[in-house]
């Protein structure tokens, strides 16, 4: 897992990666938003996200 952070004049949104990024041909990625929850709420629930 690796955090990123993009700030901008209005806001900061820092986000989780899990695992690689896929390539232009393999499935999109899966994102999940929710505020004001942090990312520690989202490993629970992305473990029942598995790849195939």
């Amino acid at each position: 897992m690796t955090t990123h952070k993009l700030e901008t004049a209005e806001a900061d949104i820092v986000y989780d990666v899990h695992g690689p990024l896929p390539t232009a041909d393999e499935r999109p990625p899966l994102f999940m938003i929710a505020q004001p929850m942090d990312a520690r709420g989202f490993t629970t629930l992305a473990s029942h996200f598995s790849d195939p």
